[in-house]
């Protein structure tokens, strides 16, 4: 198994994030994004770069909802709060 497939793996468990919410967030088939996870095969480098901008947005809200956790089974939701993240709307504002 190549690095970028075992952190991208490993990034995926950490988060609790099922293999089929992933593929539908990052726009990833499900079945080649499965295949990369168990190591199996490789992913053009266009989608690895659309996977890992994937899961770093789900680490930002991850971190802007922490303490409380986040469920990843509600993939419109989660890519309506990813649009408005990057849309700004949680910054925090000072008084």
């Amino acid at each position: 198994m190549a690095l970028n497939n075992e952190l991208a793996r490993m990034k995926q468990s950490v988060m609790a994030i099922s293999t089929a919410s992933l593929a539908a967030l990052s726009g990833i088939n499900p079945n080649r994004l499965s295949l990369y996870l168990g190591g199996t095969r490789q992913l053009p480098n266009h989608e690895i770069l659309k996977l890992e901008d994937t899961i770093a947005d789900l680490g930002k809200l991850i971190e802007a909802a922490a303490p409380w956790p986040l469920s990843f089974k509600d993939v419109g939701r989660i890519r309506d709060l990813i649009n408005q993240t990057k849309a700004g709307e949680f910054d925090r504002r000072q008084p």
